[in-house]
Formats: C-alpha cells, sequence, structure tokens
C-alpha cells in the first residue's frame, strides 16, 4: 500500500519479506519504533520506520499534517502487523482509487497542473473500473 500525504508517499511494506542489506542502505534514517520514539527531527530525506504499530502510524499521520516537513522526501514503514496498520489508515482515511502514468511525445513529458501542483496526468476510478482500462480512458487519445 502506498498513500501520499502532502504529496509524499508513504510506503506500507510487507514485514516477512526478507531484504538485502542494499536494501536498508538507501534510506538517510532507520527507526526502530519498538526501542526508539518518532520525532518530528527524524523525519528528513528518506526514512525508514520499523516495528510500526497502528499508534505509532496514527503519530506519523499527524506529524505529516501538522508540521512542515520541508526535508522530507518520503517514509517507508514496515510494520509489526501490516493488516491492523491498513485497517487503521483506512478507518482514518475515505480511500480513492486512482489511475494514471506518464505520457511522453518527442523527449517531453505530459504534466498537469492541478491544486498548485505540477503532477502526472490520472483519474478516480469509476466503481468498478479496472485500473488498467481506466489507464488508457484517462491517457490515450480516441
Amino acid at each position: 500500500m502506498i498513500i501520499f500525504i502532502k504529496d509524499r508517499p508513504i510506503k506500507i511494506l510487507d514485514n516477512k519479506a526478507s531484504r538485502p542489506f542494499s536494501f536498508f542502505s538507501k534510506f538517510d534514517k532507520t527507526i526502530d519504533t519498538q526501542t526508539e520514539m518518532l520525532k518530528v527531527a527524524h523525519l528528513k530525506g528518506q526514512v525508514l520506520l520499523l516495528n510500526v504499530t497502528p499508534i505509532t502510524v496514527e503519530k506519523l499521520l499527524h506529524f505529516l499534517e501538522n508540521f512542515e516537513l520541508a526535508d522530507l522526501q518520503a517514509v517507508s514503514v514496515i510494520p509489526k502487523d501490516k493488516e491492523a496498520i491498513e485497517k487503521r489508515i483506512k478507518k482514518l482515511y475515505t480511500v480513492v482509487k486512482a489511475a494514471g502514468g506518464v505520457v511522453t511525445k518527442n523527449e517531453r513529458f505530459l504534466l498537469m497542473f492541478r491544486r498548485g501542483v505540477w503532477d502526472l496526468p490520472k483519474g478516480k476510478l469509476d466503481d468498478g473500473e479496472k485500473s488498467k482500462k481506466s489507464q488508457r480512458k484517462r491517457l490515450c487519445a480516441k
């Protein structure tokens, strides 16, 4: 699961997958939330949070929504219980499924300016619509 808070990706990863050492080296800060309390000062660059509980994820979301975190790029979360984390997030937010993609022509990229931010073209899925169909509908010329 990937969610975006103020255009920053928050990736909820599977805690069962084994990861090579090189995976951990790409983060600027790694915090084991079982042994260290999450603080606003930790949220700079690429951050990895380990052993995250639903309470910790609520704290993270509070920080993301209420503090100016100009130096934060992304947060990856490896929870103790991924299902519990996803359930808590879905309880706090409305899930909006969307699809889109990268459109290029003659080495130029198509972007859209919406809500004061440049972004890739995309749109919400209609009820029962599959991502691939929605993507083609929004990105392909008729």
